[in-house]
């Protein structure tokens, strides 16, 4: 059997249509699957635009496969990476129309799936950081092969370690602005209006430690950094639960000996940390319950931070802070800078924690801490705590106010050290959603917990919007991976044609018209990309609206299902989903607002392996936007707040001013990083990159910037407590 290895050929190029299209010579055929480069010449000094590469498979010939492209370089003599995912009949290139001339061609095999799946595996096998992390990365690595081929995966390995570095100048950065933050309170002290309130004065916190033979200097500095504090009204209970190293018991007594406001209880036997700790609230006299881990310290500032808190959100039952970490060697690391409460957030993990205070009379009413969780007691009380009360009753203090310790059997260190911890954690968010009535199934899922959602029945009906304008490659792609792999029951998709001019995808569009549930319709004009969906919503007939790029590929059969599942919970007003360039970095992973560009994808470009801060990129969340590349939304609510803006927004920040409207109207943005697409950006209408686009663009951020000055200052969804220095 021959083995293609490379062919050198020219081929004549003619204009047709609208578009240049030649094929590969057919004494090259069949080619094998594999990894393929293909160099081109052109004569003519120009670049070639918006190549693509179809075949017909060997087994099927009447079936038209196309082809995932790695450019390697764009200008006239073009190079790129292309998979083959099976045996090909024939194979040909597509291209936007050039002048008629030669082209030099330049094909070569690289090799077989065989051997660069060998490759790929050895590249991952380097990456690896723990065994837990295997699964992830041969996944990624996998999906990287088939979207850009070997170079693609080596490429992410490049970015990894690149990642790496970036994490390590964000330790250096972190703890440079430690250093800063401490000489500045040293030399001009806190401010009070930092804080809300002077050192005295009501609320009293009581703290409680729960104590079982923690090392001797963790526990010391722990006590010390209570008595510490610069606000003097408060209480250090202290349950020593029949802890037997000798050291432990002599620095206990030294301590309570010493400070009339910090008290001691005994156990005679081992109680675990939830029993320990309900013998100290019921002793508690302070208005407010605060939990203090024996090895971990609280900011000189917590409880005046705290308490400042409470002044000002007197409804409040839960108040809680950002945290670090320390290690071994007492140093910081790992802030966790945490947003302005969010239910769905909490339902990932414990976001809570630490420093949190509770109504001490709420605590004892619920019946203190339950032995029964043990390991993640913390978690139990704040889901039973939001089940007492609302949403409103929990504020955030956007400042480190404490210091969690990390070691190897921490989970601090790791979540998933301690297993019964995490599958407490999953007991006590089953009974969260069976007291809130909430049908879904809650799972463990890489060190984090993932509620799905069940789909109201029937089954609500979703209208999939999506513009488009020839580039039929791209629209096929799309429409084939939306139809075949789409499990949903119940959905219609509306393309709606923006004066598409290519014979070839008129011809499609009329065979496509004839399926069941989908319908093409015509827009004239300019492209709007408002006043085109706008006129599509007009037309749906669905409960629920999909906005959805020409230029995006579907992945998984459940993704509308986790769409509709959140999208149907009360109070949500738009949900979107996180998207990915084919090269295997992350497109969107929700919109932040800012002063200066109004919206921006913070981790764009990023591995989509990285997890983010405390695997935030993980997390299903609320945010402030989503962008309109796959935005669902209720028909309903869509027409309640004047649909997108055709008028003034035309182009850009559309999606971001709809979310923006959908917010003032008392409804949630949310995140879920449960469904990953696929997203070809701007491949239709190009970029913001010419002259008229660039005076476009910036005329419809003056816009917003008009709109939503209030709302740009401050993004209450993303971290609000983090620095202007260590942002990435």
């Amino acid at each position: 059997m021959r083995i293609f290895s490379s062919a050198n050929f020219k081929i004549d190029c003619q204009e047709s249509d609208g578009k240049s299209e030649f094929r590969l010579p057919e004494n090259l055929h069949p080619l094998p699957r594999g990894l393929y480069r293909l160099s081109i010449r052109r004569e003519a000094q120009e670049a070639i635009p918006n190549i693509e590469i179809a075949y017909r498979p060997e087994a099927n010939r009447e079936r038209i496969g196309s082809v995932r492209i790695n450019r390697l370089e764009q200008s006239p003599f073009m190079k790129l990476e292309f998979v083959l995912p099976e045996k090909a009949h024939s194979t040909w290139i597509e291209s936007g129309q050039i002048q008629e001339g030669s082209l030099a061609i330049k094909l070569t095999r690289l090799s077989s799936r065989i051997e660069l799946f060998r490759s790929i595996s050895r590249a991952s096998l380097r990456r690896i950081s723990s065994p837990q992390d295997w699964p992830r990365l041969a996944r990624s690595a996998w999906t990287n092969f088939h979207q850009s081929g070997f170079s693609g995966v080596y490429r992410l390995a490049v970015r990894s370690t690149k990642l790496q570095r970036q994490d390590a100048d964000f330790q250096k950065r972190y703890l440079q602005w430690v250093a800063d933050e401490a000489a500045a309170v040293a030399e001009h002290g806190q401010k009070s209006d930092d804080l809300g309130i002077e050192k005295g004065g009501k609320p009293k916190i009581a703290l409680i430690m729960p104590v079982f033979n923690p090392q001797a200097e963790h526990l010391r500095e722990a006590i010390e950094s209570v008595l510490a504090q610069d606000r003097n009204d408060w209480q250090l209970l202290i349950c020593d639960d029949a802890s037997t190293d000798p050291d432990i018991v002599q620095i206990l007594d030294k301590y309570v000996n010493a400070d009339p406001r910090i008290s001691l209880i005994r156990n005679k036997e081992n109680l675990g940390i939830s029993a320990a700790s309900n013998k100290l609230i019921e002793s508690a006299t302070g208005e407010w319950l605060g939990f203090l881990d024996h090895d971990d310290r609280l900011a000189p500032q917590a409880l005046r931070a705290v308490a400042g808190a409470i002044a000002k959100h007197p409804e409040a039952n839960c108040i809680y802070s950002d945290e670090d970490k320390l290690d071994e060697d007492g140093q910081r690391f790992e802030p966790r800078f945490k947003s302005s409460f969010d239910r769905e957030n909490l339902l990932n993990f414990n976001v809570i924690n630490h420093f949190a205070v509770y109504r001490t009379k709420l605590v004892k009413k619920l019946g203190g801490l339950r032995p029964a969780f043990d390991g993640a007691q913390d978690y139990d009380l704040a889901l039973r705590v939001l089940s007492a009360s609302t949403d409103d009753a929990f504020f955030h203090v956007p400042k480190i106010l404490y210091h969690w310790r990390k070691s190897s059997a921490s989970t601090a260190g790791n979540p998933e050290a301690k297993p019964k911890a995490m599958e407490a954690g999953l007991k006590a968010l089953h009974e969260f959603l069976e007291r809130e009535k909430t049908s879904g199934e809650a799972r463990l899922i890489e060190g984090r917990y993932v509620v799905q959602y069940e789909l109201p029945q029937p089954a609500p009906k979703v209208s999939i919007i999506i513009p488009t304008r020839d580039q039929l490659g791209l629209l096929r792609k799309c429409m084939n991976s939306l139809l075949d792999t789409t499990r949903y029951p119940n959905f219609e998709v509306i393309i709606m044609d923006n004066d598409s001019r290519r014979s070839e995808t008129l011809d499609w569009l009329t065979e496509i018209d004839q399926i069941d549930n989908v319908s093409v319709h015509r827009y004239s004009g300019d492209f709007n990309f408002s006043a085109i969906n706008n006129q599509a919503a007009q037309i749906a007939d669905g409960a629920l609206l999909l906005l959805l790029n020409n230029d995006i590929e579907i992945c998984s059969p459940d993704w509308l299902d986790e769409l509709v599942g959140v999208c149907t919970q009360d109070g949500v007003g738009a949900v979107g989903a996180r998207l990915s360039y084919p090269d295997g970095t992350i497109q969107h992973a929700g919109i932040t607002l800012n002063q200066h560009s109004v919206a921006s994808h913070e981790y764009k470009g990023f591995p989509t392996t990285y997890r983010g801060q405390s695997n935030w990129l993980n997390m299903r969340r609320r945010v402030s936007a989503v962008t309109g590349a796959c935005l669902l939304t209720s028909r309903k609510l869509f027409f309640s707040v004047g649909g997108l803006d055709e008028a003034e927004l035309p182009i850009a920040f559309n999606d971001v001013d709809y979310c923006l409207k959908l917010g003032k109207a008392g409804f949630k943005i949310i995140y879920t990083p449960n469904v990953d697409l696929i997203h070809h950006e701007s491949a239709s209408r190009g970029f913001d990159d010419t002259p008229e686009k660039s005076e476009r663009l910036f005329k419809e951020m003056a816009i917003m910037k008009n709109r939503w000055e209030e709302t740009l200052k401050s993004d209450p969804w993303d971290m609000p407590g983090r620095p202007d220095a260590l942002h990435f």
